[in-house]
């Protein structure tokens, strides 16, 4: 007999749309890091710094059955703004590191100043710790080393080496030297081997025309150990941001002579004043790779104030680069979601690539309406989404792929202004051959914390792909139900992701933030188990791009009642089924006609037996479907 399947159509269910109809969201731009800077409160030390172990927490199992490791510190939240790359993973090696600014005198873990930076390691795939090590970078005034803010880090693992202890961890920060203007100016970089003995190298490189810096915004490593840092190149010498319309790259080459990276510089003249933000990619051989740009640099091509997509490709290893490919993205976007009455969209504000197995270029991003602000997106939900903007063939013609619909955009944490803010983070992680790329956005459940705070109380979301037949995994909130359950703040995804017997995790470090976001110190977390497997990739392409998805099945396990969250782009007719996992529907129910927006049903769980199922919503010509575990 087929048990029944208890749903509710919940109350209220439109708070979400209604409180955000109006919000428009504008590009972040880069004065907000002066303030950043005013903001914070140095510390320095007249005491050892203490180095600890942490123990793993273990957790309520979901469907990941993830687990939250306390790792390092900082001397407070000034060390992830933006998509930045803190956390590298190297599977060939097993080993993960997280790149972060030190603790100070004032601090509960007391560190040598928050102008220092520090990492922390693990040599088995994520498991155990050494945290806070270092320091890697000292800010000395002989020679004279400035303050550093907002690290990154790669792993630089030598040909043929299969040992973590004879691998480097190789840095960039941003440094307060003055030579841009306001406190910024200066490039710190060096490399720390990462046998727990060796002294880490560091150097300065000051800003000087054409190569200005400020806060870097990408780093990475191919897998044959090149290392390229790239950003826009804005002046802050007049007082404000002036962006020259250039990007510069730093491209790094192994010295074993001085056991650090040297690197050559060189320019790409963009064209336009409006970048707001740079990533670059390479593929397996380190020979093709992509970099590409958030901006408007041509009113021929692109004639209103929008945010598009620009690419240049390297062929060579980074030794030349192609001429731009200019995307429209309203034009990839608007037949799937169809929420802008002019069929214009803006793509903001943060973007991160990928090359596949294919040589094949992703760029994973937000695209939204256009509102009449200048530069500016509409953030209603369900009308803006998170896509991958890829390519089938080198870089010629581009589709776009929807994999989210988040509740949140952008949470603001600065309870005095706008220095500290995220939007959704949007990252990609790949295996090393590229036969597998997994997106993740952290998102805050509306349903659950309510919308006024924006994206303040975040949870991990991933969803995978398998590129050699396009199937994919049900988009999963990973650390529902977890200790990091809402508290998944400034997550960093790892380029690389680790894979074995089938089953592929993807590194991911955040951290919480403390109740004054300029003082007071800020714990680092890992989030370790946050994994698909082969048998995950089960959902076609056809039900991604639709009018439907599920958002959480909170809590999960489901013991008793749990709450479903699903999302209408359009009015639809809806039914909920649930499926075992033989493929037996054991319950079902027809809600009928529901308007577009934010919807939740509650299920009662006490109807099924223990083991996994899965939640099918029908709506109309369209499905999404989501996996929970009844215990």
């Amino acid at each position: 007999m087929r048990k029944s399947l208890l749903i509710v159509l919940a109350l209220g269910f439109g708070f979400t749309a209604t409180a955000q109809n109006a919000r428009v969201i504008s590009a972040k731009q880069a004065p907000s890091e002066k303030v950043r800077v005013d903001l914070e409160k140095n510390h320095s030390a007249t005491t050892p710094v203490v180095k600890t172990e942490r123990p793993v927490r273990p957790v309520n199992a979901n469907k990941s059955s993830v687990t939250v490791v306390a790792i390092g510190n900082a001397a407070n939240a000034f060390g992830s703004i933006g998509k930045k790359t803190e956390t590298w993973a190297d599977p060939r090696i097993n080993t993960v590191t997280v790149s972060h600014r030190a603790t100070g005198a004032a601090n509960t873990v007391v560190g040598p100043g928050s102008g220092y930076l520090w990492h922390d390691r693990s040599t088995d795939g994520g498991a155990t710790w050494s945290i806070n090590q270092g320091p890697i970078y000292s800010p000395t005034p002989t020679p004279p080393f400035s303050a550093a803010r907002y690290p990154q880090g790669v792993i630089y693992n030598p040909t043929g080496n299969t040992t973590a202890a004879n691998a480097f961890l190789i840095y960039n920060a941003a440094a307060l030297s003055g030579t841009n203007g306001a406190s910024w100016g200066a490039l710190a970089y060096g490399a720390q081997k990462l046998d727990g003995v060796t002294a880490a190298t560091q150097r300065q490189d000051e800003s000087v025309d054409p190569y200005w810096y400020q806060v870097p915004f990408n780093m990475t490593v191919t897998q044959n150990g090149v290392v390229y840092i790239v950003d826009s190149a804005d002046s802050l010498l007049s007082g404000s941001v002036v962006q020259t319309g250039n990007i510069w790259i730093k491209r790094g080459t192994w010295n074993s002579a001085t056991s650090d990276i040297d690197y050559t510089k060189s320019i790409i003249t963009a064209g336009g004043t409006q970048i707001s933000a740079v990533d670059a990619a390479f593929n397996a051989s380190g020979m093709i790779g992509y970099i590409g740009i958030i901006g408007h640099i041509d009113f021929t091509f692109m004639p209103d104030s929008v945010l598009y997509l620009s690419v240049w490709k390297t062929i060579d290893g980074g030794a030349t680069w192609g001429v731009v490919k200019q995307i429209n993205v309203s034009n990839l976007v608007h037949p799937i979601l169809n929420s802008s009455a002019n069929g214009k969209y803006n793509t903001g504000f943060d973007l991160d690539l990928s090359v596949d197995m294919n040589d094949d270029l992703h760029i994973l991003c937000a695209v939204g309406t256009q509102s009449t602000t200048a530069f500016s997106v509409g953030t209603t939900p369900g009308e803006w989404g998170i896509f991958d903007v890829y390519t089938n063939d080198g870089g010629i013609t581009y589709a776009a792929r929807l994999i989210a619909k988040p509740h949140t955009f952008r949470g603001t944490f600065d309870p005095n202004g706008s220095a500290l803010d995220e939007d959704s983070r949007a990252q990609i992680s790949k295996t090393m051959d590229g036969s597998k790329l997994f997106y993740t956005y952290f998102d805050t459940d509306t349903a659950i914390f309510g919308s006024a705070d924006g994206n303040k109380f975040p949870d991990m979301w991933a969803q995978g792909i398998n590129i050699a037949n396009g199937a994919m995994t049900p988009l999963t909130n990973m650390t529902t139900g977890s200790a990091a359950d809402g508290q998944v703040g400034f997550g960093s995804v790892a380029a690389w992701s680790f894979s074995n017997a089938g089953t592929y995790t993807i590194p991911v470090s955040y951290q919480v933030l403390p109740a004054d976001i300029a003082t007071d110190m800020t714990e680092l977390y890992y989030i370790g188990g946050a994994s698909f497997n082969d048998n995950d990739f089960v959902v076609s392409v056809n039900e991604i791009n639709n009018n439907v998805s599920i958002g959480s099945i909170y809590p999960n396990p489901v013991t008793e009642n749990a709450t479903i969250a699903f999302n209408l782009m359009t009015a639809e007719k809806v039914s909920v089924e649930i499926y075992n996992t033989l493929g037996a529907m054991v319950a079902s129910v027809e809600r009928g006609q529901l308007n577009a927006g934010n919807h939740q049903v509650t299920l009662n769980g006490t109807t099924l037996s223990n083991g996994l199922y899965f939640a099918k919503i029908t709506a109309g010509t369209s499905t999404a479907t989501s996996k929970f575990i009844v215990q």
